[in-house]
């Protein structure tokens, strides 16, 4: 007959561990602890998102004022040029009897770009830029939309 042991007497129910038992978890080994450092990720990407989008704007802004300034300066013409928005009349000008134009007046009627009414800044170029980034992201909405791609659902054959 087997040897009797002290802990016979013991039910398997009376055993209550006390708090004391298990280590306490730290932050980052809690999901609270994950959901709380996502969320501030989320939230940093967004912030970043943002302060693109708002430093765009004023780029965009701030090249639109400077280049309304440049479309209503003076500027002279001392050759002789054809008015293309007036039934193509012939604007007489010498270096003798020079006119004077506003950029804006020189580029739409004359068709005309003195070195004086040129832009000095990138905005064409952004622009192209943010229209392919455009595009792309049209692109990519599309086909997650509609599934395409590698968002497409590939079946199991078995």
């Amino acid at each position: 007959m087997p040897k009797e042991s002290k802990y016979e007497e013991v039910s398997p129910g009376t055993h209550k561990p006390n708090e004391s038992d298990e280590p306490e978890l730290k932050w980052y080994q809690k999901q609270s602890g994950w959901i709380c450092m996502g969320c501030t990720c989320v939230l940093i990407v967004i912030m970043i998102i943002i302060w693109i989008i708002v430093s765009i704007n004023d780029y965009i802004e701030g090249t639109n004022e400077a280049r309304e300034i440049i479309d209503l300066r003076n500027t002279t013409i001392t050759e002789h040029v054809i008015d293309f928005e007036n039934q193509n009349e012939y604007i007489n000008c010498t270096p003798l009897q020079s006119c004077r134009f506003q950029c804006s007046y020189i580029k739409l009627n004359l068709h005309k770009h003195p070195d004086e009414c040129k832009y000095d800044d990138w905005m064409d170029i952004w622009e192209v830029i943010l229209k392919i980034l455009g595009v792309i992201l049209l692109i990519h909405c599309i086909c997650a939309c509609f599934q395409c791609g590698i968002y497409s659902k590939k079946g199991n054959s078995t």
